[in-house]
């Protein structure tokens, strides 16, 4: 089976992806660093134990994907939406979100380290068993809407520490 990345490639000749749509993929065990996504769709794909150091997305839309035991290291999420959205067992560091929104979305057992997320918006967001998801990352200037689908379930000191950086709650 060809990996996706040899896919984009092929079709590409670029590590610079523009106005694609994705459907129904399925990435298993790929390496997807140092791509660029701009003005792209993800819609219904499942991401499982791939690496996407250094990637950047700008303008993408996810629509109910799943990121399961992911590496993201370094990235860039300017204007994107993950809608209906789960990320288990998934690695974020030194990621930066600007203008991002994630509505309904689950973070399962995923460890976010030195995260900033400036001018997002979380929508009935659900966060169970994730490390550090509220410790040592930085919103600046981010709402956080819950409503009773909201559901924090790890017992997070830090939830008013985050909250003190947001505008609205």
């Amino acid at each position: 089976m060809t990996k996706f990345s040899h896919f984009l490639i092929q079709n590409n000749n670029t590590n610079n992806i523009v106005q694609e749509k994705f459907l129904n993929k399925i990435v298993i065990d790929d390496d997807l660093e140092l791509f660029n996504f701009f003005s792209s769709n993800f819609v219904n794909c499942n991401f499982t134990k791939t690496n996407f150091g250094g990637s950047m997305f700008n303008d993408v839309t996810f629509e109910d994907c799943t990121f399961e035991k992911n590496y993201f290291y370094k990235n860039d999420f300017i204007n994107c939406k993950f809608t209906n959205c789960n990320f288990i067992n998934t690695s974020l560091t030194k990621v930066d979100f600007a203008s991002v929104v994630f509505k309904n979305c689950q973070f399962q057992s995923s460890n976010l380290i030195l995260v900033i997320f400036s001018e997002c918006e979380f929508i009935d967001i659900q966060l169970v068993a994730s490390e550090n998801f509220l410790k040592n990352n930085l919103a600046l200037d981010s709402i956080i809407k819950k409503s009773n689908n909201s559901i924090f379930l790890e017992e997070d000191e830090h939830l008013e520490e985050l909250l003190k950086f947001a505008n609205k709650v």
